[in-house]
């Protein structure tokens, strides 16, 4: 007995057409490949492996299995009568064509909408984007010569950044930045075409216009939704990764410093014992760990 529940018809869907309703995959229905070479007997054979696989007899009367069992049923017989002649499978065989076809120019269509659309957006908020690009490099190069100020006035010899330092610091942060750009606007991308294929397919499915109205606005609502959140979330990443970068550069330096101090400091001077003892500098502490100062203003 099969106690298995059998394959719903929406998981055998190959395609839609623009202008019919969707179609299942007859071959998968009866467990056959696509081929030229296929004959008749194969697909009768196959029609009657299925039919007894999927009986309904082999379930009790009433319950949701010989309801499945009788569906799916239907449809062994479906593939069967479109299947069983050569001619009929040519039929079909074109069809799937035609609406393969038909399925790669929707989707052409809808990246064609999509990219227009995010390009008029962009436009759109060009400006503002700019502006706020603008404001946020100078809060981080404020932040940037703050924490510097603040590591100086604990160690006063510790030697400025050179001006090749600093500009290698700020081209990988713009680098990182357009990178994250890069990434948002393929995430805007593929949402857009979702979205406009999802309006092709209601059209295609003859959905009533006030119906299609509601749920495009109810896609464009989210849609909007989903992309202020991913800004904001992308706004506090990217506010991490500049703290890290920032605190990783100033550690760095100082690491370096020390390094250089310890390396320029004079030999060590024999005690009363004969044993040797370090010599501190005037700045220097035993056992001295840097921590960076974090910026006192969080930049979102």
């Amino acid at each position: 007995m099969n106690t298995s529940p059998p394959l719903r018809s929406t998981d055998l869907v190959d395609g839609t057409s623009m202008k019919g309703p969707v179609y299942p995959n007859w071959y998968r229905v009866l467990k056959l490949a696509p081929s030229p070479h296929l004959t008749d007997q194969d697909v009768h054979v196959a029609f009657l492996a299925e039919s007894a696989y999927h009986h309904p007899d082999d379930h009790p009367p009433g319950s949701r299995a010989r309801a499945r069992a009788e569906a799916y049923s239907k449809l062994i017989r479906q593939a069967y009568e479109v299947l069983r002649t050569k001619e009929s499978r040519a039929r079909y065989d074109h069809l799937k064509t035609r609406i393969a076809s038909e399925k790669d120019q929707l989707h052409n269509r809808a990246k064609v909408l999509a990219e227009g659309w995010l390009k008029r957006i962009e436009a759109e908020t060009q400006s503002a984007e700019e502006q706020a690009t603008s404001s946020l490099a100078k809060e981080r190069l404020d932040a940037f010569f703050r924490t510097d100020a603040q590591l100086r006035s604990r160690h006063p010899t510790l030697p400025t950044p050179t001006r090749e330092q600093v500009q290698r610091f700020f081209e990988a942060e713009s680098e990182r930045r357009r990178a994250q750009v890069v990434r948002d606007r393929a995430a805007h991308r593929t949402a857009l075409e979702l979205m406009i294929r999802a309006e092709f397919e209601r059209r295609a499915a003859g959905m009533p216009v006030d119906e299609r109205r509601v749920r495009w606005q109810r896609g464009r609502d989210a849609f909007g939704q989903v992309s202020q959140n991913r800004k904001k979330v992308d706004a506090e990443l990217g506010q991490q990764a500049w703290e890290v970068a920032l605190s990783k550069f100033f550690a760095e330096l100082m690491s370096h410093h020390q390094h250089d101090h310890r390396c320029a400091s004079p030999a060590p001077s024999k005690t009363a014992q004969g044993s040797t003892a370090p010599v501190l500098s005037e700045n220097a502490r035993p056992n001295e760990k840097f921590t960076p100062p974090v910026p006192s203003t969080r930049v979102v």
